[in-house]
């Protein structure tokens, strides 16, 4: 008994120590996402992208900070960081068409090579550009159906683009 109680006061320390990285490493997630959407905001990054970065930003601080605390309070972390890494990779191989898309996304709106009102020609579809976000392009035709149109075939491809005038 007197020695279950001395390995739980030899432990409180470190318990204390990693609850502390946990709550401040949440502080740091929630100020960074706030000074990043502030930031991205001047520099008038698009609301979506704006989001998509700031959250990836906080979760991966957040994970840092929990993967710490469990190493200080004496997990051995090595076989979770493999299998971070691991999953990682799955995760990245199965869904490596939807972050093209996403990641072709975000530069379309950072990078504005059109915009919404335009008309443009993408792989012999033809339409007005109604939409933009991080997975497809929206695309309206004259004869009154939509084309969704991948973003990374948006970017990856020739496409022509007719702006929108403005009419006085």
């Amino acid at each position: 008994m007197i020695q279950e109680h001395n390995h739980f006061v030899f432990q409180l320390p470190l318990m204390l120590s990693g609850l502390g990285i946990c709550i401040t490493s949440v502080l740091i997630a929630w100020i960074s996402k706030r000074l990043l959407t502030r930031l991205f905001t001047k520099i008038k990054i698009t609301h979506n992208v704006n989001n998509f970065l700031a959250q990836c930003v906080c979760s991966l601080l957040i994970v840092v900070g929990l993967i710490t605390a469990l190493g200080t309070i004496g997990v051995d972390v090595s076989a979770l960081i493999t299998s971070l890494g691991l999953l990682g990779f799955a995760v990245g191989f199965a869904t490596k068409d939807i972050l093209s898309n996403a990641l072709a996304g975000i530069m379309i709106l950072i990078f504005k090579p059109f915009k919404i009102g335009d008309q443009l020609t993408v792989q012999q579809n033809t339409g007005i550009v109604t939409a933009i976000d991080l997975r497809y392009t929206t695309i309206n035709h004259e004869k009154a159906y939509v084309t969704l149109i991948p973003n990374s075939a948006a970017l990856n491809s020739i496409i022509d683009v007719q702006a929108k005038t403005k009419q006085s």
